[in-house]
């Protein structure tokens, strides 16, 4: 390995370092305010009591989590409500002690299908004297699974794919220690948004692609392209009428908060981060072919080449689009699938918002991604015709 190429790695591994550093620091900080601003789950109004009123109950014990091992298996055991031998006695064992706890599948169809037998691993819901296995524990699986991805990576792209993961991750971290922090404390999601991906964005180009003209292109198209998403989100959700609110776990988040969030706002912010995943890919393809092109045909007009960039383009997104569209429209399969078994009628369907919602996803994605072509070709034809001297 070259001298020059070791001085690169080590100069983005301390990048990387700092980056994480100080996303970490500035997300804490977040995290801890966000904390002490987010109020208890039980109302104020219902903790005010008169002279003659008895007292409320203290509040409920805090909830705790806990890996556990099982290791017995009782079927057939009374259930306590119904007492009839339909229950399942699970015996498990943390640290040094053990617990036993009565599932009934009827209730917790979830863990039937689990298939849970003994020396698993599960997680435990923990508050005052009752547990609950709320799933199976598949921390191993998942860094056997990212072991393989690093190493099929590092295989196939190299140290640019391993620099594509560093970004990876710093956009990660910014999505953690940031983005839901700053949303749960009240910051406008657009502005919050806005910033991370404009960070996530110049980590993702600049770390997969290098410092050069190419990476300054795809920045900038990517970066018009970003904001006429947002444009264009905002008006679909509102054009839609898109409440956002398609699950309970966004209802309860609601009632939990002293100040309840903006859910069609964080619907855009979604589709925006949609948008970032793949605006990426075409803007760097289109910007190293003409770049290229143009500078192993010195003969042949920029016009030419911008057409011959289109027509890439437009392949290239014609593939793109077929596979979000099935991605986002499969996402809404589950809950089609059951209005079906229920017999619920095609118009209620279509107009249910759990599936507009992500057809306006695949729609919205969709056109940012063919508008992102024209955008980085003209780009980079103004650029190509400077650096080349070329009409």
């Amino acid at each position: 390995m070259h001298i020059k190429e070791l001085k690169r790695i080590y100069f983005k591994s301390v990048f990387v370092a700092f980056s994480l550093f100080f996303i970490l620091f500035i997300g804490n900080n977040f995290i801890i305010k966000a904390q002490n601003n987010t109020p208890s789950t039980t109302p104020k109004t219902q903790l005010q009591t008169s002279k003659n009123t008895v007292p409320e109950a203290q509040d409920e014990p805090p909830i705790k989590y806990f890996k556990a091992k099982i290791i017995k298996i009782s079927p057939n055991q009374p259930c306590k409500i119904t007492q009839d031998n339909k229950c399942v006695k699970y015996t498990v064992k943390h640290d040094n002690a053990t617990y036993n706890i009565l599932v009934d599948f009827r209730n917790s169809p979830y863990l039937k299908y689990l298939h849970l037998k003994p020396n698993d691993t599960v997680i435990i819901q923990h508050q005052g004297d009752l547990n609950y296995i709320i799933g199976i524990d598949r921390s191993k699986q998942v860094i056997l699974l990212a072991i393989l991805f690093l190493a099929v990576v590092l295989a196939v792209s190299g140290l640019q794919g391993l620099s594509a993961l560093f970004g990876l991750l710093i956009a990660f971290a910014l999505m953690i220690y940031l983005f839901i922090p700053a949303i749960l404390q009240g910051y406008n999601p657009y502005i919050v948004t806005g910033i991370i991906e404009f960070i996530a964005l110049a980590i993702s180009v600049y770390f997969s692609h290098g410092i050069n003209i190419k990476s300054h292109i795809v920045f900038a198209s990517s970066t018009i392209a970003l904001f006429l998403a947002w444009l264009l989100a905002a008006w679909a959700v509102k054009f839609t009428r898109l409440t956002g609110l398609t699950s309970e776990e966004y209802i309860s988040l609601n009632t939990s908060l002293a100040q309840p969030l903006d859910i069609a706002k964080i619907l855009v912010t979604v589709i925006i981060l949609g948008v970032l995943g793949s605006i990426d890919d075409v803007a760097i393809n289109q910007a190293g072919f003409i770049l290229s092109f143009a500078k192993n045909n010195p003969n042949l007009p920029l016009k030419t080449v911008y057409k011959e960039a289109t027509q890439i383009g437009k392949d290239h997104t014609a593939s793109m689009i077929n596979t979000l569209a099935i991605v986002y429209i499969s996402s809404a399969l589950p809950i089609v699938l059951i209005l079906a078994a229920h017999k619920t009628s095609l118009l209620e369907i279509l107009n249910r918002e759990l599936f507009v919602e992500e057809i306006v996803k695949s729609i919205v994605v969709s056109t940012i991604l063919l508008l992102a072509v024209p955008i980085t070709n003209i780009l980079t034809i103004f650029i190509a015709k400077k650096i080349y001297k070329r009409k």
